[in-house]
């Protein structure tokens, strides 16, 4: 049984971790992931990239990638979201 904050190993991530450079110009990028510990007081972070330039480090709830997917059977079209 899961206890509060605890999450499943190898589950997807609560939040993603951003970095925006103070150059506007430039969007921002996705440099990590972050859990909740399995006390629920606190998260897990990891990290795939630390930033060198001045900007600010953000987290955003996660959300799933999805695709549509068209599909036909006997003459019939629908549209499937699928996550990726």
């Amino acid at each position: 049984m899961k206890k509060n904050g605890e999450r499943t190993k190898g589950g997807p991530p609560r939040h993603t971790i951003g970095f925006a450079p103070e150059n506007d110009k430039h969007p921002w990028t996705r440099i990590g992931a972050m859990w909740p510990t399995k006390s629920g007081k606190g998260f897990q972070l990891k990290i795939e990239f630390v930033p060198t330039n001045p900007g600010r480090i953000f987290a955003l709830p996660y959300e799933p990638k999805t695709r549509e997917i068209e599909t036909e059977s006997a003459g019939d079209k629908k549209t499937e979201v699928r996550s990726c």
